[in-house]
């Protein structure tokens, strides 16, 4: 549907019978489709551009202007008289049968509220019938009241100009397509569609009224004239806001000062296009086309001459105010005589002259100073003015700084784009401007730290690599031509599952020194006799690691077995990206002595590589796990791969491909890392400890809660399975004796209560540093938590840290430590720690922290920090 603009307004002025009759005709209620936009508008001016009327005069006593001029220098006045005094230019008297005529019985008056709602300086209407349906134009410049009810309030005056178009079709699935009007003013082209036709029924499903009071922006009606605009009377003269720009009259024997009478269709002349008619064309009209020139016609000619306003319009060369002569203005407001200085306009920016042929002149002087730059004006009072306009001196580039200097003109400075950054490569669009685009500092080797500085813009600095080893610029792995080793206690890259540890202390006493030789901290698999080991089930470590490019790769590890052949395992299982287990060790020559050993196979005799076969260079899963139960448990601390099937690395070189601290008594090793990237040769080891940002943790001791029930913070413990249980601890831990008395019900006894403060919202993730002194058969290893009175969690639990204190969170058995979550917002909340379950050796907590973090533990140096120990 051609969608509406404005519902149509009351009838306006008496404009005759037949007219007035197709202006306020009805239709069925919501049936009215006004058109927001025509597909297509053209005036009658160059390339069919707009034009408007000429000027206007002066204002009367009802404060509209007294008349409006048109470019062929005609002028008519506003009808502002009844129809009873003026019958050819009136308006309804009060009363009136059809509506509109004046409030009160008297004559018209602003100030009494008593005028006409619209009033016409020019009206012309006409339709056209045809076989099942009809045809409106109305062309009208009018006075209204801009204001929200149409109250005739002084200072509301209001002028504007309307084309208006109201077309009803037959409602038929023919009628849809395109419509072109013609009238004196222009052209506009209307689709319709069948959903118009639908809605409509086809009673006036060409609705359009172009006129300033109509704009529509965006989709919604938008007046762009209005006394709050300022231009209530001058956008007649603008063709932005409107269409028409000449007068039409009668083409013959028009009345007496009057353009035609309105009772009288007549044939008119006056468009501008030359086209005095309107011509409705498309699909629906029967023959495709429909037209009329007969027009009703309201107007009256306007007395310019002798007003005090000069109308160049109306082709006054003066107007003195009266219709004397011998003034230098004539009886028909033309200059008259010779004397300059009647002439004299009062003006600096005129030269004043009086002819006795043309009349008096005013020719402005000539301001331009040449430059280019500069605008040149007048002011009627101290003349020339020539002021510098920087925009003026536009070069249309957005790379140039344009200023206008008074004596050199345009000056186009070129733009400095530098932002001061050097990773950026600065540069200028002409349109866009400055740009700063971040340049690469990626010099295609992936053996560099490729960085960038703003200071001194990009870096790129040598990844170390350990004595005897060179990067490989493809993959940016360290790497010696035949060796590659893994520290295998290491706590880097390893991910422990099972029951494995890392430390030193083991099960039994056959050797008072399992760490004896050691280069790096030992791992190995507890020997607590549970139950046959099923590979792949569990109890392995997996780490990832690089291999270069090379021949076939042999195993070798260098291992310790602190029993005797009948009662310690001695041999582990490798498994390469996932490929059936292989035995690793085993050579019965080599009691109570690290030793390196390859092929499982060879329990006797000469050592021997165990071969894992050609492997792609890039990254491999390398699976370390436990094959047999035996009392005492094997230990593992470097394992390496080389090229060799009867040679083994020696400790140095191993010791040199991993980067550590080697030599006897080196058991304790380099610092714990936290990342452990193996190459095709060294290892490369980064150590790093990261401090929370201040409010992102929050920590305290856990022997600082309030304790109640048999709980105890005392180095005694029942059960003797390591001797030292405050081993590494950041403070006096908190534990639960074991008394075997009861089993603990939840809530009961045996509880430590905490307060503490979360300084915003989260969310919140909570950790806790656990130590489990005794093995998974006979040791708790976790406690139960409740946050401000909720529901009991499980804290702790993850059965691969077994007499060693590490952070666990949220009592998983296996996998990944993570920490709790917590339902707690900002403000104090309470913990409560209780005991969980009775068992010969009880675990103990020293410290519990709040972090954002839900997967990395906090450090022990930030929590230590953080909880302020010392």
């Amino acid at each position: 549907m051609i969608t509406n603009r404005r519902t149509c307004r009351a009838a306006r002025a008496f404009i005759g019978v037949a007219a007035l009759s197709l202006i306020t005709a009805s239709a069925a209620p919501n049936a009215w489709a006004q058109a927001q936009e025509a597909a297509s508008s053209t005036g009658c001016g160059p390339g069919g551009a707009f034009e408007a009327l000429a000027s206007f005069g002066p204002f009367n006593e009802f404060n509209y202007p007294a008349y409006y001029v048109d470019q062929n220098g005609l002028a008519l006045d506003l009808c502002d008289e009844t129809i009873a005094d003026d019958p050819l230019c009136g308006n309804p008297l009060f009363g009136d049968p059809l509506g509109g005529g004046l409030p009160f019985d008297a004559p018209p008056d602003i100030a009494s509220g008593n005028f006409w709602a619209e009033t016409f300086y020019f009206l012309a209407t006409t339709d056209i019938a045809f076989a099942g349906g009809d045809a409106l134009i109305v062309l009208a410049v009018e006075g209204v009241w801009d204001n929200a009810t149409e109250a005739i309030i002084d200072g509301d005056q209001l002028v504007f100009s309307r084309i208006r178009h109201r077309i009803s079709l037959p409602n038929l699935p023919s009628s849809a397509g395109t419509y072109t009007v013609t009238h004196p003013f222009g052209v506009d082209v209307f689709e319709v569609t069948e959903a118009d036709l639908a809605l409509t029924g086809g009673s006036r499903v060409i609705n359009f009224t172009d006129d300033c009071l109509h704009g529509v922006v965006n989709g919604a009606i938008t007046p762009t004239c209005s006394v709050t605009l300022g231009d209530q009377f001058t956008n007649i003269i603008d063709p932005t806001r409107s269409r028409i720009s000449h007068y039409l009259t009668w083409d013959v024997n028009a009345p007496p000062g009057y353009i035609g009478n309105p009772a009288i269709p007549h044939a008119v002349t006056g468009s501008p296009c030359g086209t005095n008619v309107f011509r409705v064309e498309g699909p629906g009209i029967p023959g495709g086309v429909a037209e009329t020139t007969l027009f009703s016609l309201q107007g009256r000619h306007s007395a310019v001459c002798g007003d005090g306003a000069i109308d160049a319009a109306a082709g006054e060369t003066c107007d003195d105010g009266n219709t004397v002569g011998g003034d230098c203005c004539s009886t028909t407001c033309m200059i008259e005589g010779t004397d300059a200085a009647t002439c004299d306009d009062g003006s600096a920016c005129t030269v004043d002259t009086c002819d006795s042929v043309t009349g008096c002149a005013n020719t402005p002087v000539s301001c331009d100073d040449g430059v280019g730059c500069t605008v040149d004006g007048c002011d009627a009072t101290v003349g020339c003015t020539n002021a510098p306009d920087d925009g003026a001196g536009n070069d249309g580039t957005s790379c140039t700084f344009d200023t206008c200097d008074v004596i050199a003109g345009c000056i186009n400075s070129p733009t400095f784009c530098n932002d001061g950054n050097a990773c950026t490569a600065d540069s200028c669009d002409a349109v866009a401007g400055c740009s700063s685009v971040l340049i690469s500092c990626n010099d295609g080797n992936a053996c560099t730290i490729d960085s960038c500085s703003v200071a001194t813009g990009c870096s790129n600095f040598p990844i170390p690599c350990a004595p005897g080893s060179v990067c490989n610029a493809g993959t940016g792995v360290c790497e010696t031509a035949d060796l590659v080793c893994i520290a295998a206690g290491s706590n880097g890259s390893a991910v422990y599952s099972g029951s494995m540890t890392s430390g030193p202390e083991f099960a039994g006493g056959l050797d008072a020194d399992a760490a004896r030789d050691s280069l790096m901290p030992t791992m190995a698999f507890a020997s607590d006799g549970t139950s046959a080991f099923q590979p792949g089930s569990g109890d392995q470590v997996a780490y990832s690691v690089a291999f270069p490019a090379g021949p076939g790769w042999y195993a070798w590890a260098r291992s310790y077995y602190p029993g005797g052949p009948l009662n310690d395992a001695n041999s582990f299982y490798l498994r390469i990206d996932g490929t059936a287990a292989q035995k690793l060790g085993n050579n019965k020559g080599f009691w109570k002595t690290f030793h390196w050993d390859g092929d499982g196979n060879v329990e006797n005799g000469p050592t021997a590589g165990l071969f894992v076969g050609s492997l792609a260079p890039g990254f491999h899963s390398v699976v370390v796990e436990k094959r047999e139960v035996k009392p005492i448990a094997p230990r593992l601390d470097v394992f390496c791969f080389n090229h060799n099937p009867t040679v083994a690395p020696t400790d140095a070189q191993a010791c040199e491909a991993i980067g550590g601290v080697c030599g006897a008594g080196a058991g304790s090793g380099p610092p714990p890392t936290t990342t452990t990237t193996a190459g095709g040769g060294p290892t490369t080891t980064v150590t790093s400890t990261t401090m929370a940002p201040v409010g992102d943790m929050v920590c305290f001791a856990a022997n600082s809660g309030a304790m109640t029930g048999a709980m105890t913070t005392s180095l005694t413990y029942t059960g003797g399975a390591d001797a030292d249980p405050l081993k590494d601890s950041l403070s006096a831990p908190v534990l639960f004796p074991d008394t075997n008395a009861s089993a603990f019900q939840g809530g009961s006894n045996d509880t430590a209560t905490y307060a503490f403060s979360l300084p915003d919202a989260g969310p919140w993730r909570m950790w806790g540093r656990f130590y489990y002194p005794g093995a998974p058969t006979n040791s708790a290893n976790s406690f139960m938590v409740r946050v401000d009175g909720g529901s009991r969690a499980r804290f702790g639990n993850n059965q691969g840290y077994f007499r060693k204190w590490h952070w666990d969170g949220d009592g998983a058995e296996t996998g990944p430590v993570t920490g709790m979550a917590i339902s707690a917002g900002a403000g104090h909340h309470t913990l409560v720690v209780e005991k969980r379950e009775v068992n010969p050796i009880a675990p103990r907590l020293d410290v519990i922290c709040f972090t954002k973090d839900a997967v990395t533990p906090p450090s022990d140096a930030a929590a230590r920090s953080a909880a302020g120990l010392p």
